[in-house]
This record gives C-alpha cells, sequence and structure tokens, in this order.
C-alpha cells in the first residue's frame, strides 16, 4: 500500500474527481470524519491497516493446511474486515484508540485514490477496469464505515452501569464479546473456505481447456466460478508463475 496515493486523494482538488461515481461525496466526507488527524497520522493509519491485513493473511494460511494463500485471493477490504474480527487492531504509536470505523474510511480514501491514480490521464478522467474496481471498493469500505455502530470500550459501558446503580459482571461482558468475535471469525472462515474452492475449480477449469488468451480465459471463468474478473486473472497469473510459465 502505497501511502502516496492516499495523499494525493487527500490533496486533489474535488472538482477533479468528477467523473469517478460517488468519489467527491466520499472524499468529502471522509476527509470531514477523519479531520481530527494529521496527513501524518492518516498515513500511519494506512501502514497500520496494512499490518492488519497481513496478519490476516497469515491467519488464513495458518488454516489452509498446505495450501497456498496469496493476498491477491481477496481484496484489502474483505481481508480487514477479518483483521477487524480477529482483532489485529494496530494502532499507531502516539495515538491512544481508533474508532475501527476509522481504518475503513481511511482505507476508503486509499481506494479511492488507486482509482484516481488509475483514472486521471491527460487532465482527464478515463474509466479503467482497475479504476472502477478501485472505485468500488472504496464505495464499500466506506459503507462499512457507515453503517458499523461505534464500539464503545468495556471499562466504559462497564462504568455507566455502575453510574446507573447497576453492578455488571465483567467476565460476562467479556464472554459475550467473544462469543460475537467468534460467530464473526467463523462467517470468516466460511467466506475464505468457499473463496478457495472457487481459486481450485477456476484453475482446473483453466488448465484443462485452451483459451486464446489469459484474458479471454479468466472472463470466462469468472461468470463459471462466480468471482471478478481480475479476481480470476490473479489465480492465473500465481499459477502460472508457480508452475514457471509466463505470465503473458
Amino acid at each position: 500500500m502505497h501511502p502516496k496515493l492516499l495523499t494525493l486523494i487527500l490533496d486533489t482538488p474535488l472538482d477533479n474527481l468528477l467523473g469517478l461515481p460517488q468519489a467527491i461525496q466520499i472524499a468529502y466526507a471522509a476527509r470531514e470524519a477523519l479531520s481530527a488527524y494529521t496527513h501524518r497520522q492518516l498515513q500511519q493509519l494506512l501502514v497500520s491497516i496494512n499490518g492488519m491485513i497481513e496478519a490476516a493473511v497469515q491467519d488464513q494460511r495458518a488454516k489452509a493446511d498446505g495450501e497456498i494463500i496469496t493476498r491477491q485471493d481477496e481484496r484489502d477490504l474483505e481481508w480487514l474486515g477479518d483483521a477487524i474480527c480477529y482483532e489485529h487492531l494496530l494502532v499507531p504509536a502516539g495515538m491512544a484508540e481508533v474508532d475501527e470505523r476509522d481504518y475503513y474510511r481511511v482505507l476508503a480514501l486509499y481506494k479511492l485514490g488507486c482509482a484516481f491514480s488509475d483514472a486521471w490521464q491527460e487532465n482527464r478522467i478515463v474509466l479503467t477496469e482497475s479504476a472502477v474496481a478501485a472505485l468500488m471498493e472504496a464505495q464499500e469500505a466506506w459503507l462499512m464505515a457507515e453503517l458499523l455502530p461505534k464500539r464503545r470500550p468495556l471499562s466504559e459501558e462497564i462504568a455507566e452501569a455502575w453510574h446507573h446503580g447497576l453492578a455488571p459482571d465483567p467476565e460476562a461482558s467479556n464472554e459475550v464479546r467473544q462469543a460475537r468475535s467468534q460467530a464473526a471469525q467463523h462467517a470468516a472462515d466460511i467466506r475464505h473456505a468457499n473463496n478457495r474452492q472457487a481459486k481450485q475449480r477456476a484453475l482446473v477449469l483453466y488448465f484443462e481447456h485452451d483459451y486464446p488468451t489469459i484474458e479471454d480465459a479468466a472472463a470466462t471463468i469468472a461468470r463459471q466460478v462466480f468471482r471478478a474478473t481480475g479476481t480470476v486473472r490473479n489465480w492465473i497469473f500465481e499459477a502460472r508463475r508457480a508452475r514457471g510459465m509466463t505470465t503473458e
């Protein structure tokens, strides 16, 4: 993840985003929501997000029983969701706490930067496949930030309960939180298992049939395994490299 792409979208005039659907709304809203952070802190958050994603990838590798798992198997958005489920939360030095929604907001801005970088050609927006994919991920990341409720620290919840004359059981509260986390982790594991099955089927289809080009193969197979063309293309490239084949 390149911090310069985050800086790019933070510094780009909103007018330049015309032509990227919903880009102006996302950029404006995210900048406002993250206004308490400096540009340097936002870059540090992006580094933390990258570390969280790598931790989520390692988790899945540990569960894959020898199967090759790469970061390209999922989008950064899905990996970040897994990292949050597994509580791989990295907080940059000097920050006491980070709202989980801010991780998604920073990711939304970063992906918007990726989309703008790909689409901005000769002072105008040209929508390419990679730009559209990054834009869609930015939109979904922002939506996640908007839909997630703010998670209150357990200590704050207990303090409020005491204030209202209640005597909460910290261990019971922890058990509830752990149960919720385990349910989310189970859902993530199911999604990854389904994705691995789709990947296996896609590669079987690719190597058992002849296709004019890798692009044709990716487009055809994507419809059969219900995945994005770009995702299947990455799987094919990875498999060809593993077999010592060219990626042309």
